[in-house]
């Protein structure tokens, strides 16, 4: 699978922890999908206190780093397009179920805590289950959004947790 790594400071997941844990969004309970702590509301989420927030640390810590890797590999520059941040709890069984997304160019994945590569995110890449082998706490993986993927059930001793966005090419 191709896909762009980014790794962010430990300065980064520091204040994504706080707003993330100052937050009190409820979970998501949608047919196979179960995620204990979720900020996503569907297209246009930026309209809630802490999807700000996550629009703030996007725009002051990723927006750049993630774009002049973005013009190396692929040769067009981004904007966020929508961002949330999704807590999958220990022992929980929590998981987001195979799919895939619309309507953006790209998707990206920060993992702000990731101490268990069991639980990171999988796709599915020519019929077959993969995973990125390369990927810690701290990095932004970046793919193309038609990519299939999900995040297996969480059956370990640590939470995981993640901010996802998608991205679209800016017009120049």
């Amino acid at each position: 699978m191709n896909y762009y790594k980014l790794t962010l400071p430990h300065k980064v997941k520091m204040k994504a922890l706080k707003i993330i844990h100052d937050d009190k969004c409820g979970g998501i309970y949608d047919g196979n999908d179960q995620i204990s702590e979720s900020s996503f509301l569907h297209k246009g989420c930026f309209n809630n206190r802490v999807n700000m927030k996550l629009m703030d640390l996007y725009y002051e810590h990723i927006h750049e780093a993630l774009n002049k890797g973005i013009y190396e590999n692929a040769g067009v520059y981004v904007d966020l397009d929508n961002i949330w941040y999704q807590v999958y709890k220990a022992n929980s069984r929590d998981t987001h179920d195979f799919h895939a997304h619309d309507d953006v160019d790209f998707s990206h994945i920060y993992y702000v805590q990731l101490k268990d590569m069991d639980i990171s995110t999988q796709y599915i890449d020519n019929n077959v289950i993969v995973g990125c082998s390369d990927i810690e706490e701290g990095d932004v993986v970046t793919f193309h959004p038609s990519i299939i993927h999900r995040s297996p059930p969480n059956t370990t001793k640590f939470d995981k947790i993640v901010i996802a966005f998608n991205t679209n090419i800016q017009d120049m």
